[in-house]
């Protein structure tokens, strides 16, 4: 699981770099002007106009799973514990799949182990959501930018 996991992350980072080099709407920064990531909701609204919410066929999707079963958050107990929860807001929109479901997982990869704290749960579903990230990845550069390819290898030359 550690390397399915090094695998998506890698490839993930290599995904948030290409969206915000094709359209610099998509670069979230600080107030300093250096970039922190991807403008998700501007992700969500081109999203939205190539493939409306309302009429988008998510059961032959490969991920629906990020609408139907979000990812949970790493939280603090009250008896300063980490513990997984989550929130009862349904998913029901580009944005709220995008921020709430796409991009949790990335954090939950990047900021929370996802074998500790241990929950059953999560051990059936993590390999069922790195596979939708996978298969979302590839459907919004596809669907955004066609003809584009994003996955290249590195280069530190």
């Amino acid at each position: 699981m550690e390397q399915q996991l090094s695998e998506y992350m890698m490839r993930f980072s290599k995904f948030e770099f290409f969206l915000m080099r094709m359209d610099p709407a998509f670069v979230q920064t600080n107030a300093g002007q250096r970039v922190v990531g991807v403008q998700w909701e501007a992700v969500a609204s081109k999203v939205e106009a190539a493939f409306p919410w309302a009429t988008f066929d998510f059961a032959s999707s490969r991920f629906d799973i990020f609408r139907n079963e979000p990812p949970q958050y790493l939280t603090l107990r009250g008896d300063g514990e980490l513990d997984w929860d989550s929130d009862v807001q349904p998913i029901e929109s580009w944005s709220r799949l995008l921020t709430r479901s796409f991009a949790q997982l990335r954090n939950n990869i990047a900021h929370g182990s996802k074998g500790n704290p241990p929950r059953p749960f999560t051990h059936g579903r993590t390999p069922l959501f790195l596979s939708a990230g996978h298969t979302m990845m590839t459907f919004l550069t596809e669907g955004l930018f066609p003809g584009q390819y994003w996955d290249e290898p590195l280069n530190y030359a």
